[in-house]
């Protein structure tokens, strides 16, 4: 296993997580992702640093309980960020608002929400989708590939590589002009998408992509 290139700051008392709330108030964009065994939310990983990440343990065992009270905490937390328009940097928003939804519920449907996949689908249309290992490579400056690690370290050096993808793809954007369409009409189209499919209309991706092909070829 290799070594970790970035300082991980692990949130377990009371004290340090107040600390942490009161650091990720000051951001105006946070990398987020969870981790989880069995289906089972161990905890939250979030940064705000491509150098370090913060690591909030909310059960000890897949089969343990959750801790109520740091949820309560980190609820009324995401409710202060969603009032500071902060963005939240994910990969693969329908999976990450999927994994969030059991401690957030309906605040996932306020929060700004900013995909990399996205932006590289942008940038790239007649690629689908491109893994996150891959994205990586293409343009975190961290060097090594999320394959390297495992379990809980995976998805913290995912957490941090978030932060460096998507500050080189937003300049990538921008250079493109296509800044304002992802923030002004893909993003918000995409979180709608989620929210319908949350009450029941469900979106059928492989079928719109064989329609798609099918328009293109005409």
């Amino acid at each position: 296993m290799p070594m970790s290139k970035f300082k991980i700051d692990e949130i377990t008392t009371s004290s340090r997580l107040e600390l942490f709330i009161k650091e990720s108030m000051r951001q105006n964009c946070l990398a987020i992702n969870v981790y989880k065994e069995k289906n089972s939310i161990l905890g939250v990983a979030v940064a705000w640093s491509c150098q370090s990440v913060n690591y909030i343990q909310l059960r000890e065992r897949f089969d343990s309980n959750l801790d109520l009270a740091k949820v309560s905490k980190l609820k009324s937390w995401l409710e202060a960020l969603i009032r500071l328009k902060v963005k939240f940097i994910v990969y693969d928003i329908r999976s990450t608002a999927n994994d969030l939804r059991p401690l957030f519920h309906r605040l996932l449907n306020e929060m700004l929400f900013r995909d990399v996949d996205l932006c590289q689908w942008l940038l790239e249309p007649s690629n689908s989708s491109v893994s996150l290992q891959k994205l990586s490579k293409m343009y975190s400056q961290q060097g090594s590939p999320t394959k390297m690690y495992r379990g809980r370290e995976k998805i913290l050096h995912e957490c941090c590589a978030l932060l460096d993808i998507f500050h080189q793809l937003k300049q990538r954007l921008s250079k493109e002009e296509l800044l304002q369409p992802y923030v002004d009409v893909e993003m918000p189209m995409v979180a709608t998408m989620l929210w319908m499919e949350q009450i029941g209309i469900a979106f059928d991706r492989s079928n719109c992509e064989l329609i798609l092909q099918l328009l293109r070829n005409h």
